[in-house]
């Protein structure tokens, strides 16, 4: 079946199949949907860029999943997946993406990380929905819990807390001419 999605010339509609157990509780159908993702990331036929933002959030949560080959696909499937980033819904993903900085997990670090990679390859994509959706990336970011970091990791450097700014905000710096700031 997998040969026959890739090599049509007009793929059927798997996104719509897939965002219907993308929040699926099961291992075998969180790998399921996330082994789908990776086969069809980069197919411009397979319709994954239109459902992309109905699925980035159910990914995000899967990660969480404790079976670890799960794990480890939905990770693959969510790399996979940023080759969509330029033929999806930018300004519907940002905010899908950053709330994800946001969210408590076993995981939480590996999302936080994932979502940091996933808005420094959504940010420069379209400058318009990066404009509309500085505030939610902000508020993200500034949001993020320190006293969470703490507890943690207590070796954890200091320096790192900024972590997410030192990648993020060079690309609004782009868009944003700050008064004050060197060009």
């Amino acid at each position: 079946m997998r040969d026959i999605v890739l090599e049509a010339e007009r793929a059927p509609d798997m996104g719509s199949l897939l965002r219907e157990r993308v929040y699926a509780i099961d291992s075998q159908a969180r790998s399921f949907v996330a082994g789908w993702i990776s086969v069809l990331s980069g197919n411009p036929h397979s319709g994954l860029s239109t459902v992309l933002p109905g699925l980035i959030d159910g990914l995000f949560n899967a990660l969480a999943d404790n079976n670890k080959e799960t794990h480890s696909l939905v990770w693959s499937a969510l790399e996979s997946a940023l080759q969509e980033a330029p033929r999806c819904d930018v300004e519907k993903m940002i905010p899908i993406v950053s709330q994800q900085l946001l969210k408590t997990s076993d995981v939480v670090w590996t999302q936080r990380y994932l979502a940091l990679v996933w808005l420094r390859a959504l940010i420069p994509l379209q400058k318009e929905a990066t404009v509309k959706s500085a505030p939610v990336v902000l508020e993200a970011l500034f949001k993020l819990p320190e006293d969470e970091l703490a507890n943690t990791v207590s070796t954890f450097p200091a320096t790192m807390s900024y972590f997410p700014f030192r990648i993020l905000l060079p690309l609004f710096h782009n868009y944003f001419k700050i008064r004050g700031h060197p060009s």
